[in-house]
């Protein structure tokens, strides 16, 4: 009983972290595009995709973005209830979250059921993860998440009878696959299980996915024109292989790195119980290497340095770190083929197929390389290195203060990665209202403001009654004034002389660590930048 109560407290403990960063956090990124996705399917929800959005200067059809719409419908709905403010957009997420946290809770307990202690870290390093915290805002990723998770608990639960088994799952699967197209490595997912427990004759299983795929492509043309899934354009590696793409596998490395500052303690752990000499001094090199990432984090905001190497230097650190999480990887799958009994075999390769089905799809389709890409094979590796700590014959075991310094690590990275972001996007909801304002005050009454950009600019921009400027379609007048952010299509008129510069500049030792790279980056996904964040330019429209 006192374990059952520990475990709740300790969910709920971790929720309410996540949960407290994200609530009344402002509006960022891609949170304006998604609202503009609900809000036109609350006007039409017949016809999801046919709408038109405006971001940076133009409009186009929703069609061309990259997410089905089944999460935006799950918005606008409750929208009807509860408003659009940042609060109830993302309490929604937070239902989410605390849903991806109690999967992960079941997934720790049937992989290491031997050690209470290791569940507990497992789900506390996986809820602390920087990816998963600072990942929430309004994007799809970590419902997609807790949808993946519960997916993978459907196909594991010992509970469940196989009709139950491959029904839940099937249900889970189409519900992630109209989330986001990641998922499609879900359906594999199925078959694979089928294959490997010789439950084969219960294939018909795996057409209620491949059913909703195609109700949702019929449904696509009915909207406008063609299958949604079909006229989205590959991204990442496009299946070619060459250096300019294979470049991408180096990012994802570094970005898993950057996301897991554990890291250190299963390297050190590592070199603890290595008995070789080489062994020891190249667990010692990648504990050394690991460990410089929150040491220059305290160099930095001692010294504020400006030099390039501060970046290098991430980057290696970054890169060190995620080469030696696939080596403990690889060692934590060798040992399970050692050491797993005949009846969890076809539970750890599906762990297998989970993190390298996500790494695969992420590094060839994506369009970019984000943290929130990398959350999804957070969880897989997690559960192949813990279920291989819990067992008495492992060598992946770690002591309590090696356990206390990964939380302590995860806990404190992931706090100053949250307070930057949080700064970063509250930036243009203090701003616009307060620019808005000093500038109106000295316009004639037939002269405007208008503004040029995207994200959460471009969305406090016209919450304060600031007029979007459409490239196509000009309408500026002598004597209005333009405002443009550096993120976006910067407004090519000749009219335009230069009024005013507004630097958003850190001034706050944790700011300098807010960066767009959490969103989309290269294998430095934070940093510490000392430039400004964004430069917002006044301009005055001439004769």
């Amino acid at each position: 009983m006192l374990k059952r109560y520990f475990s709740v407290l300790l969910i709920l403990t971790l929720w309410s972290f996540a949960t407290a960063w994200n609530i009344d956090k402002a509006f960022h990124i891609d949170d304006a595009a998604h609202i503009a996705f609900a809000q036109w399917i609350a006007i039409d929800p017949w016809h999801p995709m046919r709408g038109l959005i405006f971001d940076d200067g133009q409009s186009f059809p929703i069609h061309w973005t990259n997410q089905p719409s089944l999460y935006f419908y799950l918005m606008a709905l409750w929208a009807k209830f509860w408003g659009w403010s940042e609060v109830s957009m993302h309490a929604l997420v937070a239902l989410f979250s605390l849903w991806a946290i109690v999967c992960f809770d079941k997934l720790t307990k049937y992989f290491c059921e031997q050690n209470q202690s290791i569940q507990s870290l497992a789900l506390c390093l996986f809820a602390l993860c920087p990816a998963f915290v600072v990942g929430q805002n309004t994007m799809v990723d970590v419902p997609l998440l807790a949808m993946t998770l519960a997916f993978y608990w459907a196909l594991l639960c010992p509970q469940y009878s196989t009709h139950q088994r491959y029904l839940l799952a099937g249900l889970l699967c189409s519900a992630a696959l109209l989330t986001k197209y990641t998922s499609l490595v879900l359906i594999p997912a199925i078959a694979l299980h089928m294959l490997v427990t010789n439950h084969k004759r219960y294939w018909a299983y795996l057409l209620i996915p491949i059913s909703a795929l195609v109700a949702w492509s019929l449904f696509n043309i009915a909207d406008f024109g063609h299958p949604h899934l079909l006229g989205r354009s590959a991204g990442g590696s496009g299946g070619k292989l060459h250096w300019g793409q294979l470049r991408l596998i180096f990012w994802w490395i570094g970005i898993l790195g950057s996301i897991c500052p554990f890291a250190i303690a299963f390297f050190f752990s590592q070199y603890q119980q290595a008995t070789s000499q080489l062994a020891k001094r190249s667990w010692l090199f990648l504990s050394l290497s690991s460990a410089i990432a929150p040491c220059l984090v305290i160099v930095c905001i001692a010294i504020k340095p400006t030099a390039r190497w501060i970046d290098l230097i991430f980057n290696y650190t970054f890169l060190a770190s995620g080469v030696g999480l696939l080596t403990l990887l690889f060692i934590a799958i060798r040992q399970a083929q050692k050491n797993m009994m005949v009846d969890r075999q076809a539970q750890t390769l599906l762990l297998v197929y989970w993190f390298i089905s996500v790494s695969v799809f992420i590094v060839a389709l994506a369009p970019f390389l984000a943290i929130r890409h990398a959350l999804l094979a957070i969880p897989p590796l997690l559960l192949l290195l813990f279920s291989q700590a819990s067992s008495s014959k492992s060598n992946l075991k770690m002591s309590k203060t090696l356990s206390i310094l990964a939380i302590t690590l995860s806990i404190s990275i992931t706090s100053l990665l949250a307070l930057a972001d949080n700064w970063f996007a509250g930036v243009y909801k203090e701003k616009a209202p307060q620019i808005a304002l000093q500038l109106s005050q000295n316009l004639g009454p037939d002269q405007h403001i208008w503004y040029s950009g995207m994200w959460g600019w471009a969305w406090y921009a016209k919450k304060a009654g600031i007029t979007p400027f459409d490239r196509q379609h000009p309408a500026m007048r002598e004597g209005d004034l333009l405002i443009t952010s550096e993120y976006g299509s910067q407004p090519k008129l000749p009219n335009l002389s230069l009024v005013e510069t507004i630097e958003i500049t850190p001034t706050k030792w944790y700011q300098y660590f807010a960066s767009t790279g959490l969103y989309q980056s290269d294998m430095r996904p934070w940093q510490f930048r000392v430039t400004p964040i964004d430069i917002l330019k006044v301009y005055r429209v001439e004769k």
